[in-house]
């Protein structure tokens, strides 16, 4: 996580304003660790359970069915135990 200080500090106040984000780089430069380790728990905490980090691997798109499996799955693993009310 060294080097990153700068970097969450702009993504932790992008979320305090409900602005979207998008992290993008090179393969092995901290991405994912930077969101689980870091923010993830941080946001998770503030929300009394009410929020659900989904964490998606889209490194192994091939088609736009493999997208829908990929995120599918994505929701599956991180909704163990978490109750998901129905947004319709």
């Amino acid at each position: 996580m060294c080097g990153l200080i700068v970097e969450r500090a702009k993504i932790k106040r992008h979320i305090a304003n409900n602005r979207c984000i998008r992290i993008y780089g090179q393969r092995n430069f901290g991405k994912t660790s930077l969101v689980k380790k870091v923010l993830a728990k941080e946001w998770q905490n503030k929300s009394q359970g009410n929020r659900l980090v989904v964490y998606v691997d889209l490194f192994a798109i091939i088609d736009e069915n493999s997208v829908y499996t990929l995120i599918t799955k994505g929701i599956n693993e991180s909704a163990h135990g978490f109750l998901i009310k129905s947004c319709l």
